[in-house]
C-alpha cells in the first residue's frame, strides 16, 4: 500500500471508483486519508509532497523552528496569527485555491480580493512569488505590514 501518494493520484484513482466502491478505496487508502483529528496537517503533508518540498525545508524557509513548525502543522499547537498559517504555505509553494483550503482548514479566513492587504498577498501568489522577503518587499511597497514572523527562535 502506497502511503506518499499525492492528492492528485487520489484523485485519479477516485475517478475510475463507483460510488458503491468508495468503502474500499477508502480503507485500501487509510494511510493517505485525511481524518477528523487533523486535516490540516495531512493537506499539508499532502500538497507539500505535491509540490515536491520536505516539511524540514518548509519549516526553515517559513522561519520556524522544527519544534514549534510541527506542532502548528499537527495543530498541537494553535494559532490566531494567520500570517503564520501563510508562511508555512508560501514556503511550501502553494497555489492559491490551496492556500484557501489551508486557511479554511485550519479555521481561518481565507483571503479576500476586497482586503487591501490580501489583495497584495492574492496579487503576489498569481504572479508566482512565494518568497517570504519578496512578499514583505510588495507589502512594504503597499504601505502595510509584513508577514509577522514566529517569536518562537528558529
Amino acid at each position: 500500500m502506497k502511503t506518499d501518494i499525492s492528492t492528485e493520484e487520489l484523485m485519479d484513482v477516485l475517478k475510475q471508483t463507483p460510488p458503491e466502491a468508495v468503502g474500499s478505496f477508502a480503507g485500501q487508502q487509510k494511510d493517505a486519508m485525511a481524518t477528523d483529528e487533523r486535516p490540516f496537517y495531512t493537506y499539508m503533508k499532502a500538497m507539500f509532497l505535491q509540490h515536491g518540498r520536505k516539511i524540514k525545508d518548509v519549516l526553515l524557509t517559513a522561519d520556524f523552528s522544527d519544534s514549534y513548525g510541527q506542532k502548528l502543522l499537527r495543530q498541537e499547537r494553535h494559532t490566531s496569527e494567520r500570517d503564520y498559517i501563510l508562511r508555512l504555505c508560501l514556503a511550501g509553494e502553494l497555489e492559491l485555491a490551496e492556500i484557501q483550503r489551508a486557511l479554511k482548514l485550519y479555521g481561518m479566513a481565507p483571503l479576500y480580493p476586497r482586503v487591501e492587504r490580501d489583495a497584495v498577498l492574492i496579487s503576489c501568489i498569481y504572479h508566482g512569488k512565494h518568497e517570504i522577503d519578496a512578499v514583505n518587499d510588495a507589502l512594504d511597497a503597499a504601505g502595510m505590514e509584513p508577514l509577522r514572523a514566529s517569536s518562537e527562535p528558529a
